[in-house]
């Protein structure tokens, strides 16, 4: 009988200690409503633009792009690697595109409240853009922010 209970205890208390770990892991995805004002390109794909609900997941390395005019997500793979932003920016979630000619890249991503961000894994649209660097003025490419709103 004494065997049977401490046994169920014992059970009882790997369950609460599991959920306690997996708990803090929940928290690294953050959403973010964003309006898009040009067409981009993220990862493989040419989104264009419009309003967007953006899931960022830290664990999977991921983010994902929901267009609320159409019901397909986009998946854009992220980089572990992380850029620092000014800290007067971290309560807001941003995204940083950087604009090769007329064509947009979403290069970076960071969650709202977080200072490190995560840089996009670069595609092969993005890799050929930046090869013939061409924007239709020095050959330097521009780097366009949106943030959300307040």
């Amino acid at each position: 009988m004494k065997n049977t209970i401490s046994g169920k205890a014992m059970f009882l208390a790997l369950g609460v200690a599991a959920l306690l770990w997996v708990t803090p892991a929940g928290a690294q995805v953050s959403t973010m409503r964003m309006e898009i004002p040009f067409t981009f390109v993220a990862g493989d794909r040419v989104l264009p633009a419009g309003q967007y609900v953006v899931t960022v997941d830290q664990n999977f390395h991921h983010c994902r792009f929901d267009n609320l005019s159409d019901s397909i997500p986009r998946i854009v793979r992220l980089s572990p690697a992380t850029d620092s932003r000014p800290l007067t920016k971290d309560a807001r979630g941003t995204l940083r595109f950087t604009r090769y000619g007329g064509q947009h890249f979403l290069n970076a991503v960071w969650r709202p409240g977080q200072e490190d961000g995560n840089r996009v894994v670069a595609s092969k649209r993005l890799l050929e853009a930046a090869k013939s660097k061409g924007n239709g003025n020095d050959g330097s490419p521009a780097v366009v922010t949106v943030v959300t709103p307040n």
